[in-house]
């Protein structure tokens, strides 16, 4: 039997730890006197610690099947995963100059991620506050999950730089909105299936430069 509810009020708390690391291999040429390009390709890994919490308080909750036995609640729902993967990373680096010191940049970068989703957990417990019990209603596991992911990158932005001692020194300041989206990523449990949603990550990068 699962939980019927009348609720009024929902709360949840997510917490996300992540963790990525690029490894780049790529080389900058010139295509003419004002734009440069710098295609690459590498591998991106991760490794993420994923947990939701929701909490929905109402005025009063029954089990199916005991409809005559309302339970105050609140009634919460704890999810939690962890994941990792390793993939081959692809992209390109385009800067075009207004000026030997200033120019507009963009980032492109797309990867195939190779990825295991374990310790899949869905718990779901029927508070009484009038008793202090708890009662167990869902618990559902499931160990490990296999499966390719995509994630695309993209960032734009404006850089400042200056080489000097002969060229043999140079410094750059950037400052760009970047934003990231990973298909399909969000795996959380269901009481028939497992949903999927994206995880769409962005905000202002501001990056300093120095070469020797």
């Amino acid at each position: 039997d699962g939980p019927f509810a009348f609720g009024n009020e929902a709360k949840a708390n997510w917490d996300l730890h992540f963790n990525v690391i690029d490894l780049e291999l790529g080389r900058n040429f010139y295509v003419s006197q004002f734009l440069t390009m710098r295609p690459f390709i590498g591998l991106k890994g991760t490794w993420q610690d994923t947990d939701l919490k929701t909490t929905f308080i109402g005025n009063g909750f029954e089990l199916e099947g005991d409809p005559n036995i309302p339970v105050s609640g609140p009634y919460v729902m704890h999810q939690h995963y962890d994941v990792w993967g390793v993939g081959v990373r692809g992209g390109l680096n385009v800067s075009w100059y207004m000026s030997k010191c200033w120019s507009f940049y963009g980032d492109f970068a797309w990867t195939t991620l190779w990825t295991n989703y374990h310790d899949l957990i869905r718990h779901d417990n029927l508070e009484d506050n009038a008793t202090n019990t708890s009662t167990r209603v869902v618990n559902l596991d499931n160990d490990n999950h296999y499966t390719a992911k995509y994630i695309g990158e993209l960032e734009l932005g404006l850089r400042w730089e200056i080489w000097f001692y002969d060229d043999n020194y140079h410094f750059a300041v950037q400052a760009g909105w970047e934003q990231q989206v990973w298909l399909n990523w969000g795996r959380f449990v269901e009481l028939i299936d497992e949903a999927t949603q994206d995880l769409s990550l962005q905000g202002l990068n501001l990056k300093f430069r120095f070469d020797f």
